[in-house]
């Protein structure tokens, strides 16, 4: 494993040296060939000077000092530790996804900033300039996304070093063992499935592209926003709601003001501060996401149903085979997927958590089409009924988010230790009602308050860290992931608690099969919530199960199985 991994790295290491090579020949001869960089890059070429001075320069640091540079130590670390400390102790997965996330890190900050060099420029704006970062803005999120992979990478990269500085070396391999990894190396996952579920495998794989290209040809048909005209103290709410597609009451709120203030009347008759509408626009202008990510949603969920009803366990493989079953790679991906573009690049609206808010929004105004944010929270509760919980577990960014964490193989002892889900649900439940009193004015006497904008953590897909309650809840949420599984939709969120309470509807769920299970407590073991153990006693309110899939292939009775509810247990 060492020397496999430090050659990816090494090779990696050489191809972005060469890169820097190349940029770093084209700044002496930017003038000299201003016709050709002109042409290549599609920038004024009165622009070609600051083309080179901003952005050429930040790309040519990055790839000198993360891609060949880190890259390079990264490889050969890889390399000489298990030497010193006379142990290899890498984790596979960890080690690949060092690699990837390094290397697709990178290129992503790498095509950031030539997009905002090339689309900035070309748009007329001075670099810097507000109107400039205004265009910028959704190449800046590829600089965003990038720069989270290269951080989770570089934590990846820590843990597997620290496991083999610190690890202790392995016992000798009984002949069982031995004959079972090689097993395991010569039938994987995936050349033990049958060709009708390879059938499926490629099948659902080419519906959730296409599902994906068919949201894009929508999320373009729309067209290009249309500049939103400047706004001032001079005028009325009236004025100003209707070009932010909010209602005044909703406008009015975020201004600090009474839902029942004048709407005719100049804000600055009602004593607000510039500062204060342009901090109100900003933040509603936040939520008015992509359609596209309603797309990425959808696929992402039929890719978890798929795998966990059809592909995850292969045909007619042996109980002996079980572990090779329902393998963490597809769920990997999915997560990353779910992180990287249906957050950071598509930002952070819509999602789960405010498809429930903005349906109580709208009971008091704060909404003009309440009908469709009923609809948005319908489209949500769907995905969550068809297979249970989906959404949350497989396509949710910030849960997603907080899966990866948790699944870093570190701290695994406090992570044996899981929550009570009677303080937990019970905290979810508070805040729930908390929210609904305060939103309807029966606490506090001032209708349309949120206490979930204040605590949001998907505000961190638009890198908007408004407050300090909202950079807290992100903290708590992300390093509490180290610890236990999920913090936030464990404790804080309203679309976790309406889908839990949905779960007795779920079409496709985990079945335990009584008439096998002895009680072993394997699967509540794995189980990272007391979700298994709840169905396994037959608990009237069992805790959230996300559908990870964690105790499918652990039984030995083979008692467990991911099925519809309509058909009978095999």
């Amino acid at each position: 494993m060492a020397a496999k991994i430090s050659k990816y790295f090494i090779l990696t290491a050489l191809f972005f040296f060469l890169i820097g090579c190349i940029e770093g020949v084209m700044f002496p001869t930017k003038f000299q060939f201003k016709a050709f960089y002109t042409t290549l890059f599609h920038v004024p070429s009165d622009q070609i000077k600051p083309f080179f001075s901003y952005f050429v320069t930040k790309i040519h640091t990055h790839v000198n000092l993360i891609g060949w540079l880190s890259s390079a130590v990264m490889g050969v670390l890889y390399f000489i530790v298990p030497q010193i400390s006379g142990v290899e102790r890498y984790n596979r997965w960890l080690a690949y996804g060092n690699w990837g996330g390094h290397t697709l890190g990178l290129l992503l900050v790498i095509a950031g900033f030539h997009l905002i060099g090339i689309f900035g420029l070309s748009s007329g704006f001075t670099a810097g300039s507000p109107e400039f970062r205004s265009v910028a803005a959704p190449y800046r999120m590829l600089v965003s996304a990038g720069g989270i992979l290269i951080t989770i990478s570089a934590v990846l990269f820590i843990c597997n070093m620290l496991m083999s500085l610190l690890g202790e070396p392995h016992s000798p391999l009984s002949g069982e063992r031995k004959e079972h990894i090689e097993n395991m190396k010569t039938s994987g996952w995936f050349s033990l499935l049958s060709k009708a579920q390879r059938a499926w495998f490629y099948g659902t794989l080419a519906v959730m592209l296409a599902i994906i290209a068919f949201g894009m040809l929508m999320d373009a048909s729309g067209g290009k926003k249309k500049p939103l005209s400047p706004f001032s103290v001079g005028m009325s709410i009236k004025q100003i709601a209707p070009s932010l597609k909010v209602t005044g009451k909703a406008l009015a709120r975020e201004l600090g003001l009474p839902l029942n203030v004048p709407k005719n009347k100049k804000l600055a008759g009602l004593n607000v501060q510039p500062e204060t509408l342009d901090q109100a626009v900003h933040h509603l202008l936040s939520h008015r996401g992509s359609t596209l990510k309603y797309y990425v949603y959808a696929a992402l969920v039929l890719g978890g149903l798929v795998f966990l009803a059809r592909l995850g366990r292969p045909d007619f493989s042996d109980i002996k085979q079980r572990k090779s079953w329902y393998p963490r790679t597809p769920y990997i991906v999915s997560l990353l997927v779910s992180v990287v573009v249906a957050g950071f690049l598509l930002g952070k609206s819509p999602n789960p958590m405010e498809g429930v808010v903005k349906v109580f929004k709208s009971m008091v105004g704060l909404y003009p089409d309440p009908a469709a944010k009923v609809m948005a929270f319908v489209f949500f509760m769907a995905l969550a009924i068809a297979g249970n919980k989906l959404v949350c577990g497989w396509a949710c960014p910030f849960g997603a988010f907080q899966e990866l964490i948790y699944s870093i193989p570190v701290l695994k002892r406090i992570k044996q230790k899981k929550l009570a889900f009677a303080l937990t649900n019970t905290i979810r439940v508070l805040v729930f009602i908390v929210m609904l009193m305060l939103l309807f004015g029966v606490i506090g006497r001032r209708r349309g308050f949120v206490i979930y904008h204040y605590i949001n953590p998907f505000n961190l897909f638009n890198m908007d860290i408004e407050s300090i309650s909202v950079a807290l809840a992100i903290l708590f949420s992300l390093l509490g992931s180290f610890l236990f599984y999920r913090p936030f939709c464990q404790f804080i969120c309203p679309f976790g608690l309406v889908s839990w309470m949905a779960e007795r509807l779920s079409i496709f769920r985990v079945r335990i099969h009584k008439d096998r299970c002895t009680q072993c407590g394997a699967c509540i073991q794995a189980c990272p919530l007391g979700a298994a153990k709840g169905r396994v006693q037959d608990t009237i309110l069992p805790a959230d199960c996300f559908s990870c899939g964690r105790c499918l292939n652990v039984c030995p009775f083979d008692a467990i199985q991911y099925g519809p509810v309509f058909k009978k247990l095999q």
